[in-house]
């Protein structure tokens, strides 16, 4: 199989009138990367209701998530696309990348086995599986949600400005607004700055119409 299947875009194989473009090793790579997510959270967290191993899987599988593992692999510089695609910065496109990066596991399970598929896969998630492991409510927590939600729909990621404070100092409340450019997207209020902004993200989330699976209920 041609090493660039994985990376042809529809459009650059419009453009080049070629018989397959990588939607269909992307079709396979989500079900093999869902698959070998599942399995190990299945294995590692034998205490866990189904309910939760379906949130924290989908929490790992997202598009954005996808994207990132696919940048860190410089996959973007490898992204054939067609000429209209390309001047748009469509490398730098999310659903892109992500399509990419599952085409690419595709490919390895095909050309390699299931074996060096699933060793590609968990080598790639290696950070974001210790970091489940060492607090596993911070994989799916709102200011990563809300951050991935603005990347994709505005092209900018959100600011958090303190509002003010209230108490003593041994308890001390802080204020703190969510912004995207001059937008008030929420705000939020904790004993610390972090739990502040946390609070200010899920407000936001919240009037954005975000819900856990990032389906936006109204349009940004």
């Amino acid at each position: 199989m041609d090493s660039r299947l994985p990376f042809i875009h529809p459009s650059y194989a419009l453009e080049q009138k070629l018989a397959e473009d990588n939607q269909r090793l992307e079709f396979l790579g989500d079900a093999l990367l869902g698959f070998v997510i599942a399995e190990h959270l299945h294995k590692h967290y034998p205490l866990a209701k189904e309910g939760i191993l379906t949130k924290l899987r989908a929490s790992l599988v997202r598009r954005d998530t996808l994207a990132e593992l696919a940048r860190r692999m410089g996959l973007e510089e490898k992204i054939l696309l067609g000429e209209g695609e390309r001047r748009s910065g469509g490398e730098r496109k999310n659903s892109i990348l992500a399509d990419a990066f599952e085409a690419y596991v595709a490919w390895v399970y095909l050309e390699h086995g299931m074996r060096k598929a699933r060793r590609l896969i968990l080598d790639c998630y290696k950070d974001r599986l210790k970091a489940l492991q060492e607090n596993p409510m911070e994989v799916d927590d709102p200011k990563s949600r809300l951050q991935e939600y603005c990347q994709a729909a505005f092209g900018l990621v959100p600011v958090y400005r303190l509002a003010g404070t209230e108490g003593p100092d041994h308890a001390r409340e802080f204020r703190m607004e969510a912004l995207i450019g001059d937008r008030l997207l929420g705000t939020g209020a904790g004993g610390t700055k972090k739990t502040a902004q946390q609070a200010a993200a899920s407000q936001a989330l919240e009037k954005l119409g975000i819900t856990e699976d990032q389906t936006p209920l109204i349009e940004p």
